[in-house]
């Protein structure tokens, strides 16, 4: 499956110790979105859960888990995600393509925030 959308919304900021970042289709009521998380201090428990990575939750078609994403490709105009076919949450999705105007922010910032989620991962972030 591949899901593309247009971000109308997007924010990346840190609250109790956990960073956010967030794509979605509208500020007030998305229906599809892309939240990446990942805390910035991991415990013993969160890596006895496999939980000492990013968190990724899909508005459309409602589906959540840790880790999952291969690589991420920054374009001008687009970001899109490549998942793992091997990670059982998200097996079925292929690619998420997110289609981004000049308005949400600097594609700087946005490759910035999104180096942050996946620091310390096997996920490739490439620019075009």
């Amino acid at each position: 499956m591949n899901i593309q959308f247009s971000a109308k919304y997007y924010d990346s900021s840190s609250e109790d110790d956990v960073l956010t970042v967030g794509l979605a289709d509208s500020e007030d009521d998305p229906k599809y979105f892309l939240i990446l998380q990942r805390a910035e201090d991991v415990d013993e428990q969160d890596v006895e859960l496999g939980q000492d990575t990013y968190y990724v939750e899909i508005g459309e078609p409602g589906m959540a888990g840790y880790g999952g994403i291969d690589d991420i490709l920054i374009a001008v105009d687009k970001l899109v995600f490549n998942f793992s076919s091997a990670t059982k949450w998200c097996k079925t999705i292929k690619t998420i393509e997110i289609e981004i105007a000049p308005q949400l922010g600097s594609i700087d910032d946005i490759e910035k925030s999104l180096r942050e989620i996946f620091i310390d991962t096997p996920t490739t972030i490439s620019r075009s």
